[in-house]
């Protein structure tokens, strides 16, 4: 096929995976070693694609089917595959160049016009409150945070990082969450795009239909037209936010769940940019982050809550610039009540109502002062009898009579005092 490299017996840097086709590409702006699975389902036609704007061959903007985040084109692909009964009918090439981004919006947004990838510290440009990555070390919490990414791509330990994750992940044959394989992978093999670590490189995942927003821009974007016809003001506004994105973390939470047994693992960044919601299951991409439980049983249970409460903090944070009059106080309650729903199908057991205020109020009271909503779900995963802990017989989660009409009235309190009227 003209365009296409030939197979080359003896590539110009080392293979990162076994049992993979590599072609060497030297006809655009840069040149590539594109490595690609046997277990890929590209066609000859994807893979010209693929060569052509990761090369710089053709300017990515002209063949586009969309874009996501920064850093990725989607392209249709010649026939779509499907996974766990989700259809995958484009491909995610991620690395091979970026769009500015904006964050001083509600959620951050990109700039038309995709820029060739360079060596310039994109991290220089971000909010140092964005792109850190918590986890715990024994019993403490610790964060993370890059100093250094180049511009649109992926260093070596990155790529390298990215797709063995995405691999590993993909064979768990998860049931509750649908997670990528790697379709391919590339790395530059001009000096311009490398450092001391080695060359850039970028990777290539089956995606949604390009048309098909991730969780918080699919509820947000109907959201924000439906207040802005003035459908919804003040407290049903507020209701609407409340109900309308809950499901979106639900069912993040039952996948997790899933996750952490089966996989015995966490993936970190479970934030609502990083995943889609298909068919009821969430479509996890991103797995740079992800970390293996091991044998530290509390290690294990704070690693597991930081996973769970990710997506409740990015709610939290989104809530806050939708409805910026709103009392603090107000906003905690409603985020409580989101986490508390998380846990809820954490357990398995949604149909069992759970009181973070509960748990807190049957702690000793030295502790109780000081302890946070983390340390409550912390708690929680401990009386549930995750990772080997006692169970508590007790059951905390069931409520008391009538105590779910009180639940209901607290919340619809705590809605009216958010209104914005």
């Amino acid at each position: 096929m003209p365009g296409i490299a030939k197979l080359q017996p003896h590539s110009e840097l080392p293979q990162l995976l076994d049992d993979v086709e590599v072609r060497v590409y030297a006809a655009g702006r840069f040149r590539i070693q594109l490595e690609i699975p046997k277990t890929s389902t590209l066609s000859e036609q994807d893979i010209e694609k693929i060569l052509k704007i990761s090369s710089w061959e053709i300017n990515p903007d002209k063949v586009a089917d969309g874009y996501e985040g920064g850093r990725s084109v989607l392209l249709l692909r010649e026939s779509p595959i499907v996974k766990g009964r989700i259809e995958l009918p484009s491909l995610q090439v991620s690395g091979i160049g970026f769009r500015e981004i904006d964050f001083s919006g509600k959620l951050p947004t990109t700039n038309e016009g995709f820029c060739p990838p360079s060596s310039e510290n994109f991290m220089s440009r971000v909010p140092k409150t964005v792109m850190g990555t918590s986890y715990a070390k024994g019993t403490e919490l610790k964060a993370h945070r890059p100093a250094y990414l180049p511009m649109g791509t992926y260093t070596s330990s990155g790529l390298l990082k990215k797709v063995e994750n995405t691999q590993k992940v993909a064979e768990l044959g998860l049931e509750n969450m649908v997670v990528p394989h790697v379709e391919a992978y590339g790395r530059y093999l001009d000096a311009e795009l490398q450092n001391e670590e080695g060359p850039f490189g970028f990777i290539v995942l089956p995606s949604p239909d390009p048309k098909k927003p991730r969780a918080a821009n699919d509820f947000f974007g109907p959201f924000c037209k439906a207040v802005g016809k003035g459908n919804r003001v003040g407290t049903d506004a507020a209701m609407a936010f409340y109900y309308g994105l809950s499901p979106y973390i639900a069912v993040m939470a039952n996948g997790l769940r899933e996750l952490h047994d089966k996989g015995r693992l966490v993936h970190l960044q479970t934030h609502l940019e990083n995943f889609y919601v298909i068919n009821g299951k969430p479509y996890v991409v991103d797995w740079t982050t992800m970390k293996r439980l091991g044998e530290n049983v509390e290690e294990n249970i704070l690693n597991r809550v930081i996973d769970l409460k990710r997506p409740t903090d990015d709610f939290g944070d989104i809530f806050s610039k939708v409805f910026p009059n709103v009392p603090e106080e107000v906003k905690a309650g409603i985020v409580m009540l989101v986490e508390e729903a998380s846990m809820e199908v954490y357990s398995g057991h949604p149909e069992k109502e759970i009181k973070l205020l509960s748990i807190v109020n049957r702690q000793r009271p030295d502790l109780r002062k000081r302890m946070t909503e983390f340390d409550a779900m912390v708690q929680w995963m401990k009386d549930e009898g995750i990772e080997g802990y006692c169970e508590r017989k007790e059951d905390i989660s069931m409520p008391p009579p009538d105590s779910g009409k009180k639940s209901k009235q607290w919340r619809a309190a705590l809605l009216r005092k958010g209104s914005t009227k």
